[in-house]
């Protein structure tokens, strides 16, 4: 029996849906149509499953169909598709869009902290005084 040569797979950055979005807009591939099989059904057969790369149909899903996997691997292979690699050296972080000023703020006036942590103490009093509370504990502390 002829065994054909296992292929090595290059990892791909992104799930198989989104990349053959990209490569059906880029008209690097085509959607092909399959045919149902005839008697007995493949070992991986999946009835509820459906392959957007051969026109949803039935059978498997993109994540486990060879023939996209091979046809990506050949426009790998070929250069005609190409992943780039950050490089974390010179670019550590990608632009995100328009300039960005990036900067620190240090804050030193925490009044307003103060005046909110005055305001917890005023409830935590009410809540004494009107039995919603019956005792002022540490947890109580921490928690307000």
């Amino acid at each position: 029996m002829f065994e054909r040569p296992s292929r090595i797979f290059d990892p791909l950055p992104m799930p198989h849906i989104q990349l053959l979005q990209h490569l059906v807009k880029a008209s690097l591939v085509k959607l092909k149509s399959l045919a149902l099989p005839i008697g007995a059904l493949p070992p991986r057969y999946d009835a509820n499953a459906r392959c957007e790369y051969h026109a949803n149909s039935l059978g498997n899903t993109i994540e486990k169909c060879w023939a996209f996997r091979h046809k990506v691997q050949d426009l790998l292979n070929s250069q005609d598709i190409t992943f780039d690699k950050p490089n974390i050296k010179t670019n550590p972080m990608p632009p995100h869009g328009g300039p960005v000023v990036n900067e620190i703020e240090v804050v030193t006036d925490f009044g307003p902290v103060r005046q909110v942590k005055a305001l917890i103490n005023l409830f935590k009093e009410y809540l004494l005084e009107c039995w919603f509370l019956l005792e002022h504990n540490e947890s109580f502390d921490k928690t307000l």
